[in-house]
């Protein structure tokens, strides 16, 4: 049985040669090129590549069925330019196919080498007529079948991608524009929206999904997502009620249980953790390592943004970042728009009610006479130190910038420029009223 593997690449020099290096072995290396202009094409060929070049048309089964006409083999390995196979790969994949018997397709486990999250694919298939490639961008094949293999392919994140970082959101936007009803791609729609922190979006879409998908594993993981969604947004009922729906369809979805028992209160937490314990993860689409230090820092982070009520109103076009020292209080009722980048020292106490804003709109422009319309926006970020106290209704508008270490922020107050270290600001608008190393001199 000859192997060929089929690789598409662009302005991939930074990470090729190592995708190259561990497939050396098989019988033929096809390389597709959709544009490089840097030293992709003198990498493949320095392997041996047969070379092809395809003009990039936002479609990444055009390019792989273009590949795929260009092999010879029996069977064909599919391997990105940013991916490499396991050490002893090439063996481990001929053995797969020796025992492959009457299937056309053997699942690869497809590991990310920053967490350790693993789902299968068919990466590996035989070369006939009716196994192609579909969908523009998240493809698949044609053929669908559950034959599942230890060959192990671990993916990176390529420079390349930075150069284009939305190519995901615009073909996925633009093919559901073409066909409302795509399934697929509504489910990995939502998932970018869910990357970009906009989980009003992202909810919207897994919402849509959840209309039309049948597939249980995928149809289980869009149920934990919009519960995260759900969660992050402040619907805490509406994120249990998601996240039960998604263990339903999957009793062995160790993330799904976890996420249920930090949701819930420390009676019923206990339970779910024991739950959680003797789940398996059969049939789930992303094992995302539900338990790991990674994931238990993110999903604090989302209770973090949770309880200080971030909010995103523009996410789509203009979104900042959200950052909270060590030991931050977050009281009830608070709201903080996160359109600028919001970053808060360690050990800083907001209270009830504070409002805090990062974004302003170009009002004084006389000739939109309509403040409907879009004017212009303004991101300003907020730079808050630590030992920072915001007390009861507080208000930061936009233009104050930075609040220095051990400042206080009075009752009602409505900040409108920066404050410096120790000061203590009051009043509407808030002016300085004092500092903290006055009040501890009279103390003395």
């Amino acid at each position: 049985m000859r192997l060929s593997v089929s690789m598409i690449a662009r302005n991939e020099e930074s990470c090729l040669a190592t995708a190259l290096t561990s497939v050396i072995g098989a019988d033929e290396l096809v390389v597709v090129d959709t544009g490089s202009f840097d030293r992709t094409k003198q990498i493949a060929a320095s392997f041996g590549a047969v070379l092809y070049d395809f003009p990039w048309v936002d479609d990444f089964a055009a390019a792989r069925n273009f590949s795929l006409s260009k092999c010879t083999g029996d069977w064909v390995l599919i391997v990105d330019a940013d991916e490499e196979l396991e050490p002893g790969g090439i063996e481990k994949v001929r053995a797969a196919i020796e025992r492959a018997g009457d299937f056309k397709t053997i699942g690869v486990q497809v590991v990310a080498k920053t967490n350790g999250e693993t789902h299968v694919f068919p990466r590996l298939f035989k070369r006939c007529p009716e196994v192609f490639w579909k969908g523009a961008i998240h493809n698949h094949l044609s053929v669908s079948e559950t034959n599942p293999s230890d060959v192990r392919i671990f993916y990176g994140y390529s420079e390349a991608h930075k150069a284009d970082p939305d190519r995901a959101l615009r073909i996925l936007t633009k093919e559901l524009e073409r066909d409302p009803q795509l399934v697929r791609e509504t489910y990995y729609l939502a998932r970018e929206h869910w990357y970009r922190k906009d989980y009003a979006t992202a909810a919207k879409w897994y919402t849509d999904y959840l209309t039309r998908g049948t597939w249980p594993p995928e149809v289980a993981d869009a149920w934990l997502m919009l519960a995260r969604c759900r969660w992050a947004l402040r619907q805490g009922d509406a994120a249990r009620a998601a996240c039960v729906r998604a263990i339903g369809v999957n009793a062995n979805f160790k993330e799904a249980i976890v996420f249920m028992a930090q949701l819930c209160g420390p009676k019923n937490r206990a339970r779910w953790a024991a739950f959680a314990e003797g789940a398996n993860n059969d049939s789930v689409l992303f094992v995302r390592a539900a338990a790991t230090p990674a994931a238990t820092q993110a999903t604090a982070a989302q209770d973090v943004e949770r309880k200080a009520g971030v909010f995103y109103p523009h996410g789509n076009t203009h979104r900042g970042k959200f950052t909270a020292g060590a030991g931050c209080v977050f009281h009830n009722g608070m709201a903080i728009d996160c359109t600028g980048d919001v970053t808060i020292g360690d050990h800083c106490m907001m209270l009830r009610g504070v409002k805090i804003y990062t974004h302003d709109h170009a009002f004084l422009h006389g000739e939109i006479p309509d403040v409907t319309k879009e004017r212009g926006l303004t991101q300003i970020p907020l730079f808050i130190g630590s030992n920072v106290s915001i007390c009861e209704d507080a208000v930061i508008l936009p233009g104050v910038r930075t609040i220095g270490n051990d400042a206080v922020i009075g009752h009602s107050a409505v900040v409108t420029k920066p404050v410096g270290p120790g000061e203590i600001w009051a009043g509407n608008p808030a002016r300085l009223i004092g500092r903290r190393d006055d009040h501890r001199e009279r103390r003395k």
